[in-house]
């Protein structure tokens, strides 16, 4: 079966693409940033290469449809794979100096029947009536996210929890449209402070038997240590203290859902590095030191939160498409569309990534027989996965630090830490009622 490469490009006005020395490479500008896709023939010799054109598509489903046709209409024979490989780059460099270019790119690869196998059984193999909570819902991959879970579902509800209402509206306006039958409801709130992160969960338990879905992808008000009113560094008080807040308080309605159950964090996952125990918080951290710092005590965390919980999944997911202080580099407009169509299949709904105790429902869409994913600890089916952006585990370095830290107990030291802060700041509550 042949393989299909794929070059999905965003380009400006005028669709210009630019070419290397070498023919064989193709590379498109993309947006502000210099972001090139290349398609190597040379590499690929019984590939068949297809450009999309996708400019003037601004909806990520009708992207998707155009891909999913030129490739299907294009193809000599049959595709096998989706392939694709981003270069990103922070300044603009001419065509001609591509030999000299120094970049890091991402390959995913992707097989596409299995990816449609799974679109088409969602609404059969999942239940109707799933719930879902959106923390950080109303931008980025926790938007894209939720209209996926509107349109591939049956009666869904889902909760989107964030600080813009009108972002919040023409959201849930274009849920509507998706999905009729799905209920929709915003929470205003800052989530920097656990107070407000006691008070959504509280509404939510009281409207909900069970969650079957939360998904934590707020992103970063600051990186230059500022705190919040509780004493904690904003960046640690979204990253780390307010997601193990809602996954503490929420874990018993997740644990007791009849299907899917299912808890994902967007940070840095995969780049797990040295962790300061004196300075969980990172308050005094550069921000080289705190981006892998940060990364793995949120690994951790998860690891401490799911043996409490050893039916339901958890994932700690790298996006890979936005620059964050926890992510060196991206993969500008193409890696956004990819992932992005790719991200509700593979790492929402897909039972690749099991919960340590599996079954009863709650592993997700199986599309065919294969092997549990491997989890955190270097074992398969763990129920704790920390992807990379080819959702695969993460780099042997980061898998050796956590190994370490298991074996240093820094895994129940940062539960420790996690919850003296979150119970420091209830007492500081009740002693000012």
């Amino acid at each position: 079966m042949a393989e299909v490469l794929k070059s999905l490009a965003m380009l400006p006005d005028g669709n210009q693409h630019l070419r290397a020395k070498n023919d064989d490479c193709v590379f498109y500008r993309s947006g502000s940033t210099s972001t090139y896709c290349e398609a190597t023939k040379s590499e690929h010799p019984n590939t068949a290469i297809a450009t999309i054109d996708i400019a003037k598509i601004d909806d990520h489903d009708q992207i998707t449809r155009a891909a999913l046709a030129q490739e299907l209409n294009s193809a000599s024979t049959s595709c096998g794979s989706f392939f694709l490989q981003g270069h990103a780059m922070s300044e603009e460099l001419p065509p001609e100096s591509f030999d000299d270019l120094q970049t890091r790119s991402t390959q995913i690869t992707v097989n596409l029947s299995t990816i449609l196998a799974s679109n088409q059984r969602i609404s059969s193999a999942l239940p109707a009536g799933l719930v879902a909570i959106f923390v950080g819902g109303t931008s980025g991959i926790g938007e894209i996210t939720v209209k996926k879970f509107a349109r591939y579902t049956l009666r869904p509800r889902a909760y989107i929890i964030g600080r813009s209402q009108s972002a919040a509206e023409r959201i849930i306006a274009e849920c509507r449209i998706l999905n009729p039958e799905g209920e929709y409801t915003f929470i205003a709130a800052d989530i920097s402070l656990i107070k407000n992160v006691d008070e959504v969960c509280d509404n939510i338990k009281r409207e909900e038997k069970f969650v079957n879905l939360l998904f934590l992808s707020a992103g970063f008000p600051s990186i230059d240590g500022a705190e919040s009113s509780e004493g904690l560094v904003l960046l640690s008080a979204l990253m780390l203290y307010s997601r193990a807040r809602f996954i503490q308080n929420l874990l018993p309605i997740i644990n007791t859902a009849p299907a899917l159950r299912r808890i994902i964090t967007v940070a840095g996952s995969g780049r797990e590095g040295r962790v300061y125990q004196d300075d969980y918080p990172a308050r005094h951290l550069s921000l080289i030191k705190m981006r892998a710092h940060s990364i793995a005590v949120i690994t951790l965390s998860i690891e401490a939160l799911a043996k409490m919980a050893p039916e339901v999944s958890f994932i700690h997911d790298y996006p890979g498409t936005v620059r964050t202080p926890l992510i060196d580099h991206d993969l500008g407009i193409i890696g956004v569309v990819l992932r992005a169509w790719l991200f509700f299949f593979w790492v929402v709904d897909f039972a690749r990534y099991a919960p340590k105790l599996s079954g009863k429902g709650a592993d997700g869409v199986r599309v065919e027989e294969g092997e549990i994913a491997e989890g955190s600890n270097g074992k398969l089916g763990s129920g704790v996965y920390s992807l990379s952006s080819d959702f695969e585990s993460g780099s042997a370095a980061s898998r050796k630090y956590l190994a370490e830290y298991r074996a240093r107990g820094l895994v129940e030291d940062v539960w420790k830490q996690i919850d003296g802060e979150i119970r420091r700041i209830a007492r500081n509550r009740e002693e000012d009622a």
